[in-house]
């Protein structure tokens, strides 16, 4: 191969010399030259023979595409890939409308830069087809020579030809074929023997305009003996079972010297690698609109939103589900699921180490498997799924792990996931993570108002009794000059404030528990047994650990135990055990009756002339800060018992 002088520019001089190491030893054939700016590598190509300019797009000085352009007005002509890390689809679509040869994306892996010594080569293999195809034709030296040097010029132009990338048909002056290279061949998917003597005309449109439609155009512009021409047309390449499609360009050319005067000369570019870009990047720009289009769409629920956008994703990415889950506990809840996967449906739990998705938690970003298999053979997930593919992301709400997003196959997939579904993917988890943080965010704020609505109402209801106790034994007091008014003031004065205590309780002891630690139940329990009078009553512990604020616990369990004494007398038995997933306080005492047990957590409600009514509203309010949900029902001895659960976060559907 002949010597290709390339000139990288980038910003990054580490870069550089390990690019410049990966493709000289590649192709030994190359020579890199490296600039770390727009202006240096201007002053290169005034003064170097650069073959191909290969640019990052983001330095300091200038981006790629305005290197490019003033590339292009100086030669439009010249290979220029850009190999950049800061990609997108914008910028690949402005780059392609500005002329650039190839678009790939920069990567440090070995396999991304044998990717780029292709597209060098090949890229530099076309240009100078196009510059010296038609005078390097066997026969076409008009200059004076012997008939050797002819003969030899001849078979090295025809050598250089076969192995060139470019397809390359010559025609005579009746239009057939008189020769063709190993290239055109292969395009047509015909022995090259079997291209010579065909009228070219026929050949072309049987082989290509009539398999596969191509623009009208073609059929009148491919033959003219006028200037050249050249279009872009889809072509079939090989004619075997798979039925492989090719974009190829076509120019051509008359001949008016040479042993053909009047015959033509058809040239045929394989260009799929970028009409396959253009494809993607259009498919891609599509998808991000819809994916808009309906993330922003907030007339739709937001469930419906998440379902339509899994159903987009699943149809961008091949995939036969996706699916969005809730993580808690070492439990994996589907949460929301699209596609028709019978193990994947939406309202199912399992356990987390029998998940794929247990896998992304451990990566802690975009997770993909092409063939499960292969890569996951003995995994028990696979063992319980059957997935043969998968791509997934963390979702984190609150800057914890809430969940994952995830689309899984029954098939595995032909080529990895692409740099820019990784991203999709990633770009999705994010979304989905804000929505959840803003719509928890907004339920916190919408409970608190309602939590401001009801001290309000409570302090104006509550204290108002009291209060006017207090003014109408003042009054009397004034008048008559008893004593014991004083003492109805008094006691009426402690109501109110006992009251005023419990609700600024209720308003600081709610709110979510933001640095949960663990704590040892009895222990937690025996010291709130302390601080509460319970003369003659009996507390009975099991041993168990649960994760909260202790002072906030504390106050939780003492208010529960003085419930139980008050409504169960001295010599009532308090029991505090754990559950799965949280714990209970049970008593013996007559327990609440089931038209009541919804009320006894609203503040306010009371059966006791002594109490404020507020003692299980702050037990609730407590629960709910530890995101926990406390219901009442029969202990075993007829007991009130109180149970408080770890409450499922759904999000999505509140």
């Amino acid at each position: 191969m002949a010597r290709i002088r390339v000139l990288h520019v980038d910003d990054e001089p580490e870069f550089t010399t390990v690019t410049a190491e990966f493709l000289q030893q590649e192709r030994p054939a190359f020579e890199v030259v490296s600039v770390h700016d727009a202006e240096r590598a201007l002053t290169r190509l005034e003064t170097d023979e650069i073959d191909c300019v290969v640019s990052d797009y983001e330095m300091p000085d200038t981006s790629g595409l305005e290197l490019l352009r003033a590339v292009r007005e100086r030669d439009p002509d010249l290979p220029f890939i850009l190999f950049t890390g800061k990609g997108s689809e914008e910028v690949a679509s402005e780059a392609i409308s500005a002329g650039v040869t190839d678009y790939l994306r920069k990567s440090v892996a070995p396999e991304q830069f044998t990717v780029l010594a292709n597209r060098i080569e090949n890229a530099v293999a076309r240009s100078r087809a196009e510059t010296t195809l038609t005078p390097a034709l066997p026969g076409s030296l008009d200059t004076p020579a012997s008939d050797e040097t002819r003969a030899a010029v001849a078979d090295i132009a025809a050598d250089t030809l076969d192995r060139s990338p470019v397809g390359t048909l010559l025609l005579d002056e009746t239009g057939q074929v008189v020769w063709a290279n190993a290239t055109v061949a292969r395009f047509f998917g015909l022995d090259r023997e079997g291209l010579v003597g065909r009228d070219g005309q026929a050949l072309v449109e049987s082989t290509i305009v009539d398999m596969i439609e191509a623009p009208a155009a073609f059929r009148d512009q491919a033959f003219a003996s006028a200037d050249p021409d050249s279009g872009v047309f889809e072509c079939h390449v090989l004619p075997d079972e798979d039925r492989e499609e090719r974009w190829l360009q076509h120019w051509s050319q008359s001949l008016d010297a040479g042993p053909f005067p009047g015959g033509r000369i058809m040239h045929f570019f394989d260009v799929t690698p970028r009409k396959q870009l253009e494809e993607e990047l259009r498919g891609n720009v599509a998808a991000l609109r819809e994916f808009h289009a309906i993330a922003t769409d907030h007339e739709i629920p937001f469930a419906e939103r998440l379902e339509r956008i899994l159903d987009v994703v699943r149809r961008l990415l091949g995939m036969d589900a996706g699916f969005f889950t809730h993580i808690h506990d070492d439990i994996q809840d589907i949460v929301a699921a699209e596609g028709d996967i019978e193990t994947i449906v939406a309202g199912d739990s399992g356990p987390l180490d029998v998940s794929y998705c247990r896998h992304t938690l451990e990566n802690e970003t975009v997770t993909t498997v092409i063939d499960a298999e292969t890569e996951m053979a003995g995994d028990p997930a696979y063992e319980t799924f059957g997935l043969a593919c998968y791509i997934g992301a963390p979702v984190e709400v609150d800057g914890e792990i809430h969940g994952t997003i995830c689309f899984a196959g029954t098939e595995p997939r032909e080529e990895r996931f692409s740099e820019f579904e990784r991203t999709y993917i990633g770009l999705l988890a994010e979304w989905l993570g804000y929505e959840l943080t803003q719509r928890r965010a907004a339920a916190a704020l919408e409970r608190q108002n309602e939590r401001l609505a009801e001290f309000a109402s409570l302090v104006s209801h509550d204290l108002r009794s009291p209060l006017s106790v207090a003014q109408g034994y003042l009054g009397l007091a004034q008048e008559v000059g008893d004593d014991r008014h004083f003492e109805r003031v008094e006691h009426a004065l402690d109501r109110m404030n006992t009251i005023i205590e419990d609700v600024l309780a209720l308003a600081r002891l709610g709110g979510h528990v933001e640095n949960p630690v663990p704590i040892d139940l009895a222990q937690l329990a025996e010291e709130a047994w302390d601080g509460v009078e319970t003369a003659g009553a009996t507390l009975v512990t099991e041993e168990g650990t649960i994760e909260g604020d202790g002072k906030r616990l504390l106050r939780l369990f003492e208010n529960l135990f003085r419930n139980s004494v008050d409504h169960g007398g001295d010599g009532v038995t308090v029991r505090v055990g754990p559950l799965a997933d949280g714990f209970y306080v049970a008593d013996d005492g007559p327990g609440i009756p089931e038209d009541a047990r919804e009320k006894v957590f609203e503040g306010g409600y009371t059966t006791s002339e002594q109490g404020t009514g507020f003692g299980l509203a702050i037990v609730r309010e407590i629960a709910e800060g530890h995101g926990w949900t406390v219901s009442l029902t029969d202990s075993e001895a007829g007991g009130a018992r109180f149970e408080f659960h770890e409450a499922d976060a759904d999000l999505i559907h509140e």
